[in-house]
């Protein structure tokens, strides 16, 4: 693991390689957006699975609260800031939170990614988290342990880093306030219209029992836009890459091959 040189401390560089991804002149960039509660340690069980050499891989070591503050614009810059360092066109992948902004990202600068691939994104069928955001902001590790379990399908997979991880960021009274704008920003987004400006391709990959976001919503979806796909991986919550990461990089890693096709397909058409 290596620094990304001169963009940000918040930043990690990895580079891979994955005999699943088509071999290319330039190396494939993968960027992972971490979630609302959640740092880029989300994405260390799908990360190791790559191997070395063909593929870079940037991740952000906070979740969005900390790494971005409570804007999208400051995420946008971040993002700039790793794709101009980057080999070639990156591909977003983002969870929860994460995911949104990378789907908003896709809208606002489309020439400059060559996909998105979302999971457990907010903006269709919101389910109640079963637990106030007042209880939440005291801390206490036993409010953070209910809604890393409502996260989870599988309880025994919660990690204590989780749970700290929530405890502390809503401890916290100025991440508190990013916390809510960001919740703030996705329950005003318009899903339908931005999905149905895409020109970018987009891929879901869902757990089957997000209690958080459901995935019902986006498979309707899916089937009015030839821009969406969506994969659902069994026996899974809000975070499939946490609970089954061998599923989800199966899932990743074929999505991007199809897009690398369409992306082609769309060169040879305008040549």
């Amino acid at each position: 693991m290596t620094d990304v040189p001169k963009i940000n401390t918040n930043i990690f560089f990895f580079i891979f390689m994955s005999g699943i991804l088509k071999m290319n002149t330039q190396r494939t960039s993968l960027i992972f957006l971490p979630g609302l509660f959640a740092g880029g340690w989300i994405w260390e069980g799908v990360v190791r699975l790559f191997d070395k050499n063909e593929v870079e891989i940037f991740t952000f070591e906070h979740a969005i609260p900390k790494a971005f503050k409570g804007n999208f614009q400051i995420a946008k810059l971040r993002l700039d800031e790793l794709i101009a360092s980057s080999t070639s066109k990156p591909y977003l992948i983002g969870n929860s939170m994460g995911a949104l902004i990378s789907l908003h990202y896709a809208n606002v600068c489309p020439e400059k990614i060559s996909g998105v691939i979302l999971s457990g994104s907010p903006g269709l069928n919101e389910m109640d988290v079963g637990i106030a955001l007042n209880e939440l902001r005291t801390g206490k590790v036993e409010f953070a342990s209910r809604l890393a379990n409502r996260v989870f399908y599988d309880k025994s997979l919660v990690p204590e880093r989780g749970i700290s991880e929530i405890a502390a960021l809503f401890s916290d009274k100025q991440i508190f306030g990013h916390l809510v704008r960001w919740l703030s920003f996705s329950r005003r987004y318009d899903i339908f219209g931005a999905c149905a400006s895409l020109v970018t391709p987009v891929h879901g990959i869902w757990g089957d029992h997000d209690l958080i976001t459901p995935v019902q919503g986006w498979q309707v979806l899916a089937e009015q836009l030839s821009t969406l796909s969506i994969d659902v991986i069994p026996q899974c919550g809000h975070s499939p890459m946490l609970e089954n990461p061998e599923a989800f990089y199966l899932s990743l890693t074929h999505a991007i091959h199809k897009m690398q096709d369409i992306n082609a397909e769309r060169v040879t058409h305008y040549a």
